[in-house]
């Protein structure tokens, strides 16, 4: 029977170290949404909340391996913010507001005070916000040295040979890339080798990027979202490459109606049209072509 006890209790002190979520962290008057981040990174855990929520918010916690209900506790103290864990979300929402009533009864008159310790503030409450981080590429959504997020606004309005817009010669631009031979699309970061860079769309690999020595890019820069760039402290899953890694993310169809776009360079002309195939589906076509074998 002891035995039996023995095992049990060691069974039950076993699930609750596995139960158990503990925290470390350091923060001092760092926006909230940054300290989420380290949080969902140790514990798995979503945060949900409304947007203007944590306007302007932020928060100061000291904690080393502490229970999660003890760091939150200490970050929400003294804001107007209140939390509750379900399941695997942690929904914040805006505290009541404190009324307090006080009596005092005169020998004959009652009178009743009422004291409004929190200003009444008229709010619309949404029923369920989920926050998907991207975690895969945390360097490009921070200030990291070595990690560059290019817009596609940014590689249009990068003046290049005649007048194309071309994203090789966009990263050209960046602190530590050389462009190599003059108005071609090579690409030099930090005195490595052109075929030390890893190009790649949508995380799919190229390994050709441009045609005729450089003159005409493979990418249409038309359908391109933005470009995750890396010329140092690349992830250790895009390995194979010593000096940079590019990752050109195209667009996703247009949900609100059938859209579409034309362009007529010097050297090639383009076309796309995006838009939703019912209501769980878009669609995005891109069309690009040279004029270089009409010219010749």
């Amino acid at each position: 029977m002891k035995r039996l006890m023995s095992l049990l209790i060691g069974v039950s002190c076993c699930v609750s170290v596995v139960v158990a979520q503990n925290v470390t962290i350091r923060a001092v008057n760092q926006p909230a949404a940054t300290v989420f981040r380290s949080i969902v990174e140790q514990t798995g855990k979503n945060f949900v909340y409304s947007s203007e929520l944590l306007k302007d918010v932020r928060v100061t916690v000291k904690a080393r391996n502490k229970p999660l209900n003890y760091v939150l506790s200490e970050m929400f103290s003294g804001t107007p913010i209140e939390y509750k864990i379900k399941g695997n979300n942690i929904v914040l929402k805006r505290r009541k507001k404190v009324v307090k009533t006080e009596k005092i009864k005169p020998p004959v008159v009652s009178v009743t005070v009422t004291k409004v310790y929190e200003s009444s503030i008229k709010s619309t409450m949404l029923d369920e916000v989920v926050v998907v981080s991207r975690l895969e590429a945390p360097q490009v959504e921070t200030a990291e040295i070595g990690a560059k997020k290019v817009t596609a606004e940014e590689v249009r309005n990068t003046p290049v040979l005649f007048g194309e817009a071309d994203v090789i010669k966009a990263l050209q631009t960046q602190p530590g890339v050389t462009e190599g031979t003059e108005g071609m699309a090579g690409m030099y970061v930090h005195g490595g080798n052109a075929d030390e860079n890893l190009y790649m769309l949508d995380n799919v690999p190229l390994y050709q990027v441009n045609h005729f020595a450089g003159l005409f890019s493979a990418f249409n820069t038309d359908i391109i979202r933005y470009i995750d760039f890396f010329k140092s402290s690349i992830p250790a899953k895009y390995d194979g490459r010593l000096s940079s890694f590019m990752d050109v993310r195209l667009q996703n169809g247009n949900r609100e109606g059938h859209h579409g776009s034309a362009r007529l360079g010097l050297t090639s002309g383009a076309f796309n049209i995006s838009g939703p195939i019912g209501k769980k589906t878009t669609y995005l076509v891109g069309l690009r072509r040279s004029w270089f074998d009409v010219l010749t």
